[in-house]
């Protein structure tokens, strides 16, 4: 009897005598070779389920081809098992090497794999890294549960988000059927694949999210009134505009070596045509309104949008930011651009229509600044490629009689003499009018009221220049003076208007955001 027994006992005990006597896999020893960081908080339960079917299904992928898997990961080809451990703790990006941007993610000292992306769900990553250190780590504890390989845990859940999710790409799909129903007003089923449709899970989980109607209705649908397509900006390109200006000051430019009316014809024909150009208005096709109920999920001032469904907002002008709610339990009225989600009214007081009725539209600066920069541009070039700094110098000194115009017949006789008894200059200006460089002093004792004084030589006789030869048509110099000045001037004007404009718009919306206050202090009373 007793020898019975022993044999039970033996038999009974002999499965906990050999994993006692048979060490752990080297694997998981080195899976949890590195001791957790200090202050770091790791809770592990192992094996609280085991992997479904579809959990399968979905990594298979990931066992199957190398490709799906990332560097620095080395890529293995199966599981160790299919129990799948939970853990909670902090994670952080683990750089093996400090030149390389590619990194491990880690719990503890377990390193994680993320398929389908799921790493978007990670709470409290911080995009910061500290100076001593190139690991990033979360500033909260995160609730994963993974499946282990030989170097590495592929996560099945991430927090609140599992494989299931990720791996059909429900949110995703889930959202694309919302902006179809917010297009043409009608919910059409999320399409299944062969394998879903295949699986009895999948394909519950995605009719079911195919059949949750959203939380928003649309009422009607309608075209964009007068008011509304007013605040928009139809302005051209402005390039048609930009080359017949550019055209017209070259065709200007071109008289100070070519005098001739043909090119003052081209250029004022260019001028007319570049002004015609900026009035033409480009084509807006005909746009169209939601109408809508919607109750409000969330309100994000920074980006001035509105939830209205878990993966679906609207955006709202940025002053009106102050009269919307961070949510409401009730439906409220909207109205909202198809094509942009942009908000045209909220409830009773907020309208885009009302604005410009009353205060009219918004006025726009798009072709005053190319204007602005395309002057400046070419009357910094004309400075520095026509001297036209130095030229405008010269007509200046000119109309105020403090430069001597002498002419000479032969610039390689010139001396002393031949210009004045008794005068020490340094050097003499010589060469044609239109390419003026250097006016030189001349100093002399008694000459010009004993005063220092300019003195141009040319050995040109043509451009016997007096007064009233420098404001005749032909002077080179009168033409490269003007295109000058009309670039600078066109510059100025439309950087003035670029002001006045902006100016206006801001008073305009001060007097909106009043108007509004007042109606809803109204209301409130």
């Amino acid at each position: 009897m007793l020898y019975i027994l022993a044999i039970i006992f033996f038999v009974g005990y002999l499965p906990s005598l050999v994993k006692g006597i048979i060490q752990k896999p080297k694997i998981l020893n080195d899976l949890y070779k590195e001791r957790p960081l200090e202050g770091d908080v790791v809770i592990r339960e192992n094996a609280v389920r085991q992997l479904t079917e579809e959990e399968v299904f979905l990594l298979k992928p990931y066992l199957d081809n190398e490709d799906f898997i990332s560097p620095p990961y080395q890529w293995q080809s199966s599981l160790i098992s299919l129990d799948v451990m939970r853990i909670k703790s902090y994670i952080e990006k683990d750089y093996p090497d400090e030149s390389h941007y590619d990194y491990y993610y880690k719990m503890g000292s377990l390193r994680l794999f993320f398929p389908y992306h799921m790493e978007s769900r990670i709470k409290g990553f911080q995009n910061i890294l500290c100076d001593d250190d190139i690991r990033i780590k979360t500033n909260c504890i995160n609730t994963a549960e993974v499946v282990l390989t030989r170097s590495y845990a592929i996560v099945v859940k991430i927090n609140n988000y599992d494989l299931l999710e990720a791996g059909i790409n429900l949110s995703c799909r889930k959202e694309n059927q919302i902006i179809e129903y917010w297009q043409t007003g009608k919910l059409i089923p999320i399409p299944l694949s062969r394998a879903e449709s295949a699986n009895e899970t999948f394909t519950q989980l995605i009719t079911e999210e195919s059949e949750r109607v959203p939380t928003f209705e649309i009422l009607n649908k309608r075209e964009k009134n007068q008011f509304e397509t007013a605040i928009e900006d139809r302005s051209n390109s402005g390039k048609l505009m930009i080359g017949l200006f550019v055209f017209g000051v070259m065709g200007l430019l071109a008289l100070e070596h070519f005098q001739s009316l043909v090119l003052v014809a081209f250029s004022i024909i260019c001028f007319i045509l570049s002004m015609i150009a900026s009035y033409i208005k480009r084509e807006i096709p005909s746009e169209y309104v939601n109408h809508i109920k919607a109750q409000i999920r969330d309100n994000c001032p920074v980006n001035h949008q509105l939830s209205i469904e878990s993966n679906f907002n609207v955006f709202y002008p940025e002053h009106w930011k102050m009269f919307l709610p961070n949510n409401s339990d009730v439906s409220i009225d909207m109205q909202a651009e198809l094509e942009t989600a942009q908000l045209l009214s909220y409830g009773d007081y907020l309208s885009i229509s009302e604005e410009v009725k009353n205060y009219g539209a918004p006025k726009f600066i798009y072709h005053n600044v190319l204007l602005a920069i395309t002057g400046l541009i070419l009357a910094v070039l004309m400075f520095f490629l026509t001297n036209a700094g130095e030229k405008l110098d010269f007509t200046y000194q000119i109309l105020n009689d403090l430069i001597t115009i002498r002419n000479i017949d032969d610039k390689n006789s010139i001396n002393k003499s031949s210009i004045k008894p008794q005068t020490d200059y340094n050097a003499i200006f010589s060469g044609n009018s239109s390419n003026l460089k250097k006016a030189d002093i001349v100093k002399s004792g008694n000459y010009h009221n004993e005063k220092n004084s300019k003195l141009l030589v040319t050995t040109q006789t043509i451009y016997n220049f007096d007064k009233k030869q420098l404001f005749s048509f032909s002077s080179p110099i009168l033409i490269n003076n003007c295109v000058f000045l009309f670039v600078i001037l066109i510059s100025l004007i439309n950087s003035i208007l670029i002001i006045w404009k902006k100016g206006s718009n801001h008073l305009r919306l001060e007097k909106i955001i009043s108007n509004y206050k007042d109606k809803f202090i109204q209301d409130t009373n």
